[in-house]
């Protein structure tokens, strides 16, 4: 019994050793390849998405700083236009003023003359009755 429990690990031993140990150990080194060769992928990926990530922050900063500056051009173009139509609505109004302060002062010289005449017809009735009565 001996004999074959030698036997039978001797054999064991050298299938162990002579077979099933070289595959793990090429099975190990081409993982071991694999991981390298893909660690280097990895790397030159992840060096890539950062300048991805840096170009994209760059576009962004640019394309912000544009909107901006358009916003900025929009807004002083419509504070222009809003200037300039308070200009032309306060030359309206001044124009308007101007306009009812004539108005009114023919009124009165209009009403002034009509109360001259009015006065003279007044002054001329009641001297003529002043005379009848005398």
């Amino acid at each position: 019994q001996i004999f074959w429990l030698v036997v039978c690990f001797a054999f064991l031993y050298l299938v162990v050793a002579l077979i099933i140990t070289p595959r793990l150990r090429g099975i190990d080194s081409q993982r071991r390849q694999f991981v390298e060769q893909h660690e280097d992928l990895a790397e030159d990926a992840r060096t890539m998405a950062q300048n991805l990530v840096s170009q994209a922050e760059a576009l962004r900063s640019e394309a912000h700083t544009r909107a901006q500056a358009q916003l900025n051009a929009q807004a002083h173009r419509l504070d222009e236009e809003k200037r300039a139509q308070l200009q032309k609505l306060d030359e309206s109004i001044a124009q308007r003023w101007h306009n009812a302060q004539r108005d009114l002062l023919t009124h009165n010289q209009s009403q002034a003359n009509k109360l001259a005449l009015d006065t003279e017809s007044i002054a001329e009735r009641a001297a003529r009755q002043l005379t009848k009565i005398k």
